[in-house]
């Protein structure tokens, strides 16, 4: 298997998990080792904000760099086959990509999100273009911007199979918008007041829609809090609970292939396995120092790969009542991960 990793400083690194043969032929035992790493230089102004897997695009990576850059890069040969730049990208300090991804129904587009609230659909030419080339760089545009809120957006995910986008932030509830028109066509309700009469405070921090059903929304928050939402069904959430566990802010949420399972991760370092059946714990991976900045699922769903702010990259096996470390590399800098590959 394979891991993508993109770095602060702007370089995307790759990683095999390698199983070495015995001197029978048969299978060894698994090993980690950097394979490749692209990127001319690292500084700041190559920061990578944030890196998705191309959809439909095997070998093929999706990040947001600094300066309102949107790039599809293929890990294999480290060539840049597409390139866009937003012209009026924000530029004050702490303004970033919150997410930048592709989904079946928008071949060769990306959609983009920024912390300040602004959205952009860039485009990387003609449906008929072929992306995948090896050497061709495809200079896009931005096709479509659109502008919802001032308040700070700081989750972002892609509807898998409608033009819609789910986001949420710090003091912006979940919501869905329509890509096309950047109209807001779905907004969550608050949960009611606690105990004082008070308003529960918002802050998504990660959201994610479960498999089973893209009607369903998977969201964790600042306050601890997790959340399922039902679009068709209400407007507040269908599920929503505390863990006295886990008293810390969450930073990140994946769904995994059973829909009613999702690992998250806190910043303290915290991962876990949730049952949202009952609410409870399923599976704990200790070892981890710092915030928790990204979380994936192995394409066979038997591993969990985190990236967390001690620079280090861990492989959990999803098995057994342990949830053994399998693997641990040191990755130098500080990175996200966001996609497994098959080797």
């Amino acid at each position: 298997m394979r891991a993508i990793l993109a770095t602060d400083t702007g370089l995307i690194k790759v990683v095999d998990v390698v199983r070495e043969k015995t001197e029978d032929g048969s299978a060894g035992e698994e090993k980690v080792a950097f394979t490749t790493q692209w990127g001319a230089t690292q500084a700041k102004s190559e920061e990578i904000h944030c890196m998705r897997a191309y959809h439909g695009q095997k070998d093929q990576v999706l990040v947001g760099r600094a300066g309102g850059r949107v790039e599809a890069i293929n890990v294999s040969t480290g060539v840049k086959v597409g390139s866009v730049v937003d012209p009026k990208a924000p530029t004050k300090l702490g303004d970033k990509w919150v997410g930048v991804e592709t989904a079946a129904w928008a071949p060769n587009r990306a959609v983009g999100w920024y912390t300040t609230g602004r959205g952009v659909v860039c485009s990387f030419g003609d449906d008929e273009n072929d992306v995948d080339s090896k050497t061709v760089v495809h200079n896009g545009s931005v096709v479509k911007e659109f502008a919802l809120t001032t308040a700070p957006i700081g989750a972002f995910r892609l509807h898998p199979t409608a033009p819609q986008a789910a986001l949420g932030g710090k003091g912006v509830d979940l919501r869905l918008v329509e890509v096309e028109n950047g109209k807001q066509v779905w907004t969550a309700k608050n949960v009611p007041n606690d105990f004082l009469d008070m308003p529960v405070p918002v802050w998504v921090t990660d959201l994610g829609f479960l498999p089973d059903d893209p009607r369903r929304i998977a969201v964790v928050t600042g306050y601890h809090q997790i959340r399922v939402y039902d679009v068709k069904a209400q407007r507040r959430p269908t599920i929503d609970f505390e863990l006295k566990q886990l008293p810390h802010a969450f930073s990140c949420i994946v769904p995994s292939a059973d829909p009613n399972v999702i690992a998250l991760g806190d910043t303290h370092g915290n991962v876990v396995e949730i049952d949202l059946r009952n609410k409870n714990i399923k599976g704990l991976y200790r070892g981890i120092a710092g915030s928790v900045r990204s979380i994936a699922y192995g394409p066979d769903g038997k591993t969990i790969v985190a990236a967390s702010l001690d620079r280090f990259l861990r492989v959990f096996s999803t098995a057994g009542p342990l949830r053994k470390l399998q693997h641990k590399v040191h990755k130098h800098t500080h990175t996200h991960t966001r996609a497994w590959r098959r080797s």
